[in-house]
């Protein structure tokens, strides 16, 4: 693969990865909207109260131990020096 192709490839993880963040983020968003819905006598059902749906999705993070496989980096073996700017 060219250094070129492997710029495009690594563009495209990076736009992959961001599409896939950005997903997950609206995803627990609305979860915490639909917590953020509920009384004070339903969170409460739960084991919740109102001050603990903020920190909800730090706590689900540090639970998860599974990653998504992106596979090797397209950039592995290419030289820094490529991305170097030339003055004139």
């Amino acid at each position: 693969m060219t250094v070129g192709g492997k710029v495009v490839a690594a563009a495209a993880m990076l736009y992959r990865t961001t599409v896939a963040l950005l997903k997950e983020w609206q995803r627990r968003n609305a979860d915490l909207q639909e917590l953020a819905r509920l009384n004070d006598r339903d969170l409460r059902d739960m084991g919740l109260t109102r001050y603990d749906i903020p920190y909800l999705p730090a706590f689900m993070r540090a639970q998860e131990v599974e990653f998504p496989d992106l596979g090797e980096s397209p950039m592995r073996g290419v030289s820094p020096k490529v991305f170097s700017i030339r003055r004139r």
